[in-house]
């Protein structure tokens, strides 16, 4: 008897506690005016199936309204390994790269989309291509030539016309080489067509007098103008020269600094008609800025927004006080679905007239020592580019393929 007793009250302690959940969350209500040590006073028997029912009734309620399902966005992960996208799960799979300064490691440098494929500049290697398709793995083709590239740097890929323009130079204080080791010097501009696969070269005119000139800096002002900035280095003097290239025409200008600047298209808000689209995009991205910043708006912004047609930059500028505590650079795409603008720590604002408001998602966090450094648009995706860096110096890179989910 003394074990059948206590056999019964663990029983009814065991009970007792789904009990008092239920009776807080007002499930009891059809079993009053019973009180709750009335009820656990209750033979074993009847008392299961008093708990029983209580419980059939809880599961009806909760079925009623089933929690919402976040939706999950397309991701895939790809590290350049040997200057090929191998596919990767995520980056907690990384292959250990070997660590180079950032001006010759295998990096998406820029991109370009051409006729549905994206362009990507692949530092040290060439341009390789992507097409995404439904149902069907990403392709990547691969248009490398290391006589070209290797230890070179290369700044901007242009849609030029179908083909693809690339600016490139050797940064010689940034380099794991020296210039005499290179087998083709005086290169700063060569043009891909892709139908044919192979590399023509522009040579400009300054070059051509002045083949010990580095071009350091590309400008493109419109998809045929160009600024360019000329770096001479010697052991004794370091000298600079300014030009301007009509690219259709073949004709090349000597110029000054400020003309040079001007190829930058920094546009300044509050005297810029901006479309009320961008504009839309432009006030929610300072928004969150703001608030990442604790509520100041002491940093300067400027909106680096790319065209889709022909991948020239036109930069607009907010607060641009010489107190400014760091200058904050936000990426904008223009695409056929809507506006993009990538936000520090991974955070993408996006913006179509189809939608009330911009609407904000985050991207998939990277590991310490990994950051996002640039994106584009390619139909329905997003592919963006990280890199493990530390100061000047780079280590894995790779790419992020990203749908949005509706």
């Amino acid at each position: 008897m003394r074990e059948r007793g206590q056999i019964y009250g663990n029983f009814r302690k065991i009970l007792l506690k789904p009990l008092k959940q239920l009776k807080a969350l007002k499930l009891l209500k059809p079993l009053k005016p019973l009180k709750l040590m009335q009820i656990t006073n209750m033979k074993p028997a009847f008392l299961f199936l008093i708990v029983i029912a209580a419980f059939s009734a809880f599961s009806c309620k909760e079925k009623k309204q089933p929690p919402a399902e976040p939706k999950q966005s397309f991701r895939e992960w790809y590290q350049i390994q040997g200057g090929k996208f191998e596919p990767i799960d995520s980056l907690v799979y990384v292959l250990s790269t070997e660590v180079k300064p950032w001006t010759v490691q295998s990096r998406i440098a820029d991109s370009s989309v051409v006729s549905h494929k994206l362009y990507m500049a692949v530092n040290g290697n060439g341009i390789a291509s992507l097409a995404l398709m439904p149902d069907s793995p990403p392709l990547f083709h691969y248009f490398y030539d290391p006589v070209i590239f290797k230890y070179r740097t290369i700044t901007d890929l242009l849609n030029l016309k179908g083909s693809i323009l690339c600016h490139l130079y050797f940064n010689e204080m940034l380099n794991i080489t020296t210039p005499d080791t290179l087998k083709i010097e005086g290169i700063s501009l060569v043009k891909l067509i892709p139908r044919y696969e192979n590399y023509k070269f522009i040579l400009l005119p300054f070059q051509k007098e002045h083949p010990d000139y580095e071009s350091v800096t590309f400008l493109p002002e419109t998809d045929g103008l160009f600024h360019f900035e000329w770096k001479y280095t010697s052991e004794k003097e370091t000298k600079f020269a300014y030009t301007s290239y009509d690219f259709f025409n073949n004709t090349e200008k000597e110029e000054n600094r400020r003309d040079f600047l001007s190829g930058y298209n920094f546009i300044d808000e509050e005297k810029a008609e901006i479309p009320a689209d961008l504009k839309a995009l432009f006030n929610a991205s300072l928004k969150v800025l703001k608030n990442l910043n604790s509520g100041n708006n002491s940093d300067s912004v400027y909106f680096s927004v790319k065209s889709e047609d022909n991948g020239i930059i036109k930069r607009f500028t907010y607060n641009k006080a010489d107190s400014a505590e760091n200058l904050v650079k936000v990426p904008v795409r223009i695409s056929q679905n809507g506006l993009y603008a990538m936000l520090p720590k991974g955070i993408l604002i996006y913006y179509s007239q189809n939608n009330a408001k911009p609407l904000e998602y985050f991207l998939p966090s990277l590991p310490a020592g990994y950051r996002y450094t640039g994106f584009n648009c390619l139909d329905n995706y997003l592919v963006f580019y990280w890199e493990q860096s530390t100061f000047i110096k780079v280590g894995a890179t790779g790419i992020l393929i990203w749908k949005r989910e509706s």
